[in-house]
């Protein structure tokens, strides 16, 4: 037993010194960073169900999280916040699916949705 926890414990560590290694920020995630401004949305349809919602709010199609684990964690602070608050990356969602969505990245989320919409999506993926 003891060996094997010693032997979790080295690949543990030896991923993490690869990760580190590789260039990957160590920092996390922390939504502030983008300084994203939220909006109203101007239609009560949510973009994802094409029906009428009781609360609707903007979501990010490329979330936040998705762009920073791909890449954004290196952008400086002004193409963090051009890109959180780049329009064409927001659509107007109910919000029990926004909630369901978190931070899938599009290719992930769009499983779940209709043909009609996955096409929608793909033509507003960003990044």
């Amino acid at each position: 037993m003891r060996q094997t926890i010693k032997i979790v414990i080295k690949r543990s560590l030896s991923l993490a010194c690869l990760w580190l290694a590789s260039g990957v920020i160590a920092d996390s995630y922390d939504r502030k960073d983008f300084n994203y401004y939220s909006y109203k949305p101007n239609t009560a349809i949510g973009f994802y169900t094409g029906k009428t919602c009781d609360f609707i709010n903007i979501d990010h199609v490329v979330s936040l999280k998705d762009a920073y684990e791909s890449g954004a964690a290196n952008w400086s602070a002004s193409k963090k916040e051009t890109f959180a608050n780049d329009r064409r990356n927001h659509v107007p969602s109910c919000g029990r699916v926004n909630s369901s969505k978190g931070s899938a990245a599009p290719k992930d989320f769009s499983k779940t949705v209709s043909r009609r919409q996955r096409v929608r999506l793909s033509d507003r993926a960003l990044v």
